[in-house]
């Protein structure tokens, strides 16, 4: 056991010993992957776009009747696939009075979720502008509320609150810069366990310590084997 521990420890230095060694190599790598990483940094910025993501409820009350705003909340929750069907979003940029993006774009972009305790639906919608993914949230939110009346005939149905703020989803600026340091670490990690495995897996003796087993044999001499250049 203990020359276990004298063995992995040995192997540990040796490993860290030609990491050291490598060190300009390393370091070469790292440049060349953080160039790969700002090239592709570069194409990003010019194949992508800041998103933002703006949010409206939906709910359902009728005043004075109880039942009719459950018979309400259950139609927005049964029908809310519809909020991204095709006649939704139609209705949605007639409302709006121009078009943000195609209806194909438009219905991958609107997100439904459900909340059954406070009985309301939630809708999301994600653009390249804080301004069309406001006024898409709500336009697509009105859009719903009349199709809902139109499908059930129930007017409890209605917006709880209208989208006022949209909020970075994805940034540009930001993605380039973890491409950045992701390429760089992984150059500067790769070389490092490339090494490490070499050095592992090596049968050259670095340390006279490995030819005496940790001094439990007696060296007498060591003969080098070269070749004298001529």
């Amino acid at each position: 056991m203990e020359n276990e521990v004298k063995s992995v420890k040995r192997d540990l230095s040796v490993c860290l010993y030609m990491m050291k060694k490598n060190r300009q190599r390393i370091v070469l790598n790292v440049i060349l992957f953080l160039i790969i990483g700002i090239v592709c940094a570069v194409i990003i910025s010019y194949t992508k776009e800041d998103e933002y993501m703006a949010s409206a409820t939906i709910y359902s009350s009728e005043y004075g009747s109880y039942e009719k705003s459950v018979e309400g909340i259950t139609a927005v929750k049964d029908y809310s696939d519809i909020m991204s069907s095709t006649k939704v979003c139609s209705r949605a940029i007639s409302i709006m009075g121009y078009e943000p993006m195609s209806i194909e774009d438009m219905k991958d972009a609107i997100k439904v979720y459900s909340d059954k305790e406070k009985n309301i639906v939630m809708l999301t919608v994600v653009a390249n502008s804080e301004e069309d993914a406001i006024a898409m949230t709500n336009a697509v939110a009105q859009a719903f509320v009349s199709e809902i009346r139109n499908i059930t005939g129930i007017e409890a149905a209605q917006m709880l609150d209208e989208a006022d703020r949209a909020y970075s989803h994805s940034s540009v600026k930001k993605t380039m810069v973890f491409v950045i340091i992701l390429f760089g670490f992984l150059g500067g990690i790769g070389t490092c366990a490339i090494v490490f495995i070499k050095t592992l897996t090596s049968q050259k003796i670095l340390e006279v310590n490995e030819c005496s087993l940790d001094g439990t044999l007696e060296i007498i001499g060591i003969l080098p084997d070269f070749n004298i250049m001529s």
